[in-house]
């Protein structure tokens, strides 16, 4: 292909952010993790985040021992009902918050999440 030739699509690789941002465990909404390699974390912060989103396990390996995996241990999150990869990093719950405002609305306003609980403002540290 010659160099001088435009690409009529305009198409570029994503930026390294943007890469490092992509889930690395390969499932797709046509490729769903198993059930048994989604979990819910023991300790969770924000209401409502883990109501239809679970967290992507490892693989199991033969002779391993069922273990309780922690969000250490996760390579991402997936919304079981959307069947979608759902922006998730160890520490931000961001993704999941969104993700259930945008598309699960109806499920938090039945599990008696309010909007307040949400937009909820850090005290600050100085007094």
């Amino acid at each position: 292909e010659d160099p001088a030739t435009p690409n009529p699509l305009h198409i570029t690789a994503p930026s390294k952010k943007k890469q490092a941002a992509l889930p690395q465990h390969g499932f797709t909404n046509s490729n769903p993790p198993p059930a048994a390699q989604l979990f819910v974390p023991s300790r969770t912060r924000g209401k409502g985040n883990f109501l239809c989103i679970a967290l992507i396990g490892p693989a199991p390996k033969p002779n391993d021992e069922k273990k309780s995996w922690t969000s250490d241990d996760a390579l991402g999150a997936w919304c079981t009902i959307c069947n979608c990869n759902v922006m998730w990093k160890k520490g931000e719950s961001n993704g999941l918050s969104r993700h259930m405002r945008k598309h699960h609305s109806d499920i938090l306003k039945e599990a008696g999440v309010r909007d307040e609980d949400w937009n909820k403002e850090k005290p600050s540290k100085r007094q």
